[in-house]
């Protein structure tokens, strides 16, 4: 029996190591458990809904550390989901191959969804975005992802259909566009106890986001206290 396929996630490049001599780590290796306990929470979410599927893009490098996380995360995925976590690498503009892992070659995206049974209908499904990083290769990979789909909107800003999960993802080390996981966690820990300061910082942070075009796709239920002149939440 054919799935209805409401919703693709997308897991782009986590534990990514930039391998060139000078270049700032986005997060230290101590803290690649935590990132893997987010993305293994994220997959057991994927796995409640029958109608939701997980595409994975790996990194390919990293450290020893980072590599053994991402084996561990990729087998994890693959027990939970079965035939619904697959790997898709985005090729070009418009164009998604899949791993046909039985037959060892990649598929195009199409002939994968009819293989299993997959229905996708372009108005309505939705697709979000998540790994390393946040507005370089997560953002660019989901694009090409809804362009291949047939989206009537490519890019994942003020997207009904689209966006960028901040939350579940890394910034550049850089461009630093929002907290990571667990420095969000502090701080809603922080401003659970009356931190006034971390309230301020957390603020600061979604502003400096809608300036990288990161939360002005964020559907009502992403909003947080930066969004309180349009809708009061606490965070």
């Amino acid at each position: 029996m054919a799935q209805t396929i409401t919703q693709i996630d997308y897991l782009i490049h986590p534990f990514f190591h930039y391998s060139l001599v000078g270049i700032t780590r986005a997060y230290p290796d101590e803290r690649v458990a935590d990132l893997l306990a987010v993305w293994k929470t994220h997959v057991d979410e994927i796995s409640a809904d029958k109608s939701r599927l997980l595409f994975y893009a790996a990194a390919n490098c990293g450290t020893e550390i980072q590599k053994r996380a991402a084996k561990e995360l990729k087998a994890y995925a693959q027990e939970k989901l079965g035939k619904r976590f697959v790997e898709a690498e985005a090729i070009t503009a418009g164009h998604i191959m899949v791993a046909d892992w039985k037959n060892n070659k990649m598929v195009e995206l199409a002939e994968w969804f009819k293989k299993n049974k997959f229905l996708i209908n372009s108005h309505t499904v939705k697709t979000r975005g998540l790994g390393e990083f946040t507005n370089a290769c997560v953002t660019t990979y989901l694009g090409i992802l809804n362009e291949t789909l047939g989206l009537r909107k490519k890019e994942p800003f003020r997207n009904p259909q689209s966006t960028v999960l901040w939350k579940k993802s890394v910034p550049g080390p850089k461009s630093r566009e929002h907290p990571l996981p667990w420095e969000l966690s502090l701080l809603r820990e922080r401003i659970s106890k009356g931190d006034k300061t971390a309230k301020i910082e957390l603020v600061g942070w979604m502003g400096k986001l809608a300036h990288e075009r990161i939360t002005k796709n964020l559907p009502p239920s992403e909003w947080t206290t930066a969004n309180r002149s349009k809708k009061r939440r606490s965070c």
